[in-house]
């Protein structure tokens, strides 16, 4: 951790040079983030993607091809809908998102969408709000309009950007197939942790290809200890929010709003990844899978990944300083 805040600190002035160099609606969503450093350490766990700083500070393209990073499967899946044509069915499709842009019948989901929208304003997550005569002065007549609408879910509500009604997420296409850690993978983890002890301090672990790994338990061990596991999640917050779209997206990247005050639809511009969008979901889990592989090959963290959430075991005797290194990877 030394060695790398001093890397850290030499990239620093380069890293300030990318972000002054970002649109001002972008510099506020990516502040304080390290994308060179990232891709350094990347770079040296052997890590296969070399475009992380560079997706970092170019954004998140919504819709064509998503880059192809090699760390996860190959899988070709191309978009059904060419940019152009989305562009063409923007008249109507707007208009429909605008039109169905109401009240969803429950006035305290209403306000509180409301305010998150306003909140995300304030933050620099979204611009606007925006007539559509100043949209199509900012991005050319052929932008179009998602809505977004309120779920609950338990005390919590999620704002959806409703990009496939819009028809931008029929226009993204992608040549990998995301493989992300469910629950499964963290119960083969703890499989493997508490029954490769054998009761003679023997160790025996078998991977996925059929090698069988075998050594003896370090003295430092009782093997009590090896077999006496805890675990924990770091759930990274907005995590969505903190990478922005690509200005070359802009076009697509409005959405609709209903705001309870005046009854009437209101328009914005997403500055940040929107939680609905395709190319999102891709976007966010190329950084996170990095992040994951980071903490595995250099800090010899017991984790796994799913989306946002970085399930993470360990035995309780090291548990703590594995939380350290966990929350400063």
């Amino acid at each position: 951790m030394r060695w790398y805040r001093k890397v850290a600190k030499d990239l620093q002035k380069q890293e300030d040079k990318y972000h002054c160099a970002l649109p001002k609606s972008k510099q506020s969503v990516c502040a304080g983030k390290r994308f060179l450093l990232l891709q350094q350490m990347a770079k040296d766990a052997g890590y296969p993607d070399t475009g992380l700083a560079a997706a970092g500070f170019q954004g998140v393209k919504l819709t064509g091809m998503a880059e192809a990073t090699g760390a996860f499967p190959e899988a070709e899946r191309p978009p059904v809908m060419s940019e152009k044509d989305v562009m063409k069915a923007a008249k109507w499709s707007r208009r429909a998102a605008m039109g169905k842009c109401v009240s969803s019948g429950d006035a305290a989901a209403d306000k509180e969408l409301w305010e998150n929208a306003v909140l995300e304003r304030d933050k620099g997550w979204l611009s606007g709000p925006f007539s559509e005569e100043e949209l199509s002065s900012r991005l050319e007549p052929l932008w179009t309009a998602s809505s977004r609408f309120p779920v609950r879910q338990g005390d919590k509500l999620r704002c959806i950007d409703n990009l496939s009604g819009s028809f931008v997420n029929a226009a993204f296409g992608s040549s990998e197939k995301l493989d992300l850690g469910g629950i499964d993978q963290l119960a083969g983890l703890v499989k493997a942790l508490i029954g490769g002890v054998l009761d003679n301090r023997d160790v025996v672990l078998t991977l996925s290809t059929g090698v069988v790994l075998r050594g003896v338990l370090h003295c430092s061990f009782s093997i009590q200890e090896a077999r006496d596991i805890c675990g924990r999640t770091l759930g990274l917050e907005s995590a969505y929010r903190q990478l922005f779209t690509a200005s070359c997206s802009a076009w697509a990247s409005v959405i609709v709003v209903f705001c309870p005050e005046s009854g009437k639809p209101e328009l914005f511009c997403l500055e940040a990844l929107p939680f609905g969008a395709t190319a999102a979901v891709y976007g966010f889990n190329r950084m996170a899978r990095a992040i994951w592989f980071i903490g595995v090959t250099m800090l010899g963290l017991l984790w796994t990944i799913f989306y946002d959430d970085f399930p993470h075991v360990d035995h309780v005797v090291s548990s703590s300083e594995s939380q350290f290194k966990m929350q400063r990877p």
